[in-house]
C-alpha cells in the first residue's frame, strides 16, 4: 500500500515512527520541516507560508535542491490543507501524518477536523502525535489496530452509525457515537490487536496513552 508521510507544525513524536515500506512522498507544511530535520528525515517538498519554519533547516533544505512552494501569510487555507492539496498529486492509498499535537488548541482541533473530514477521504489517514497515534475510520475504511492499553473512539462532525469492534473490553455493536457524547472513550484492549468499522459517519481513533 502506497503511502505519502507529511510532516505538520505541532508536536510530535521525538522518535522517528516507523513508516514502513511504500512511502512515494515526504512533504513538510511549514514548521513541520523542523520536525523532520529532527527525526533525520530529508523531505521532498515545502510547502506553506513559511513563516514558523527554522530558517537555517529551510535555507538548508533550498541548498539541498529539496523543492519550496511559498504562499502568502494572509489566505483561506491553512499550511495543513495546502499540503493536502500537494498530497494528492501522489497517487498513494495512505496518509501518514507527523505532528499537530500541543501548542494551540485551535490549531489542534481543526488539524484532526481536516483530516478526519472530506479533504482526506481518498486515504486511510494515520496522525502521529505527542504521546499518542490517532486512525480515522470511516465507511469501507476499517480499522485493524496492534496495540495495547487504552483505547478512545470519538465521532467527529456528528454522528457516526453502525459502529463495530472487536478486541475491546467494552465492546459496541451496531452502535451509534454522537459528537454530542464522550460514550467512546477510555475503552481498552484485552489483546494485542482490535477491529473498528463503521457504517456512516467519521471517527478517530486514539491509542498509545501509556506514556501520558
Amino acid at each position: 500500500m502506497s503511502k505519502v508521510v507529511l510532516y505538520i507544525g505541532g508536536n510530535g513524536p521525538k522518535e522517528k515512527p516507523d513508516f514502513g515500506d511504500d512511502v512515494i512522498a515526504i512533504l513538510a507544511a511549514d514548521s513541520g520541516l523542523n520536525h523532520a530535520y529532527a527525526h533525520g528525515v530529508r523531505v521532498d517538498k515545502v510547502v506553506g507560508d513559511l513563516d514558523s519554519v527554522d530558517r537555517f533547516l529551510l535555507k538548508d533544505a533550498k541548498d539541498a535542491g529539496v523543492e519550496t512552494i511559498e504562499f502568502p501569510s494572509e489566505k483561506d487555507e491553512t499550511d495543513l490543507e495546502i499540503a493536502l492539496a500537494e498530497a494528492k498529486k501522489y497517487a498513494a492509498d495512505s496518509l501518514i501524518v507527523v505532528g499537530g499535537d500541543g501548542q494551540r488548541p485551535d490549531h489542534f482541533i481543526g488539524n484532526l477536523s481536516v483530516l478526519s473530514g472530506e479533504q482526506t477521504k481518498k486515504w486511510n489517514v494515520k496522525i502521529h502525535l505527542q504521546n499518542s497515534v490517532a486512525y480515522v475510520c470511516r465507511e469501507n475504511q476499517p480499522l485493524e489496530i496492534q496495540a495495547t492499553g487504552m483505547i478512545s473512539l470519538v465521532s467527529v462532525g456528528g454522528l457516526a452509525t453502525g459502529v463495530n469492534t472487536n478486541g475491546l473490553k467494552w465492546e459496541l455493536k451496531d452502535a451509534e457515537l454522537s459528537s454530542d457524547y464522550a460514550t467512546g472513550v477510555s475503552n481498552e484492549f484485552v489483546g494485542e490487536t482490535a477491529t473498528v468499522t463503521v457504517a456512516s459517519g467519521n471517527l478517530i481513533v486514539f491509542v498509545g496513552f501509556e506514556s501520558v
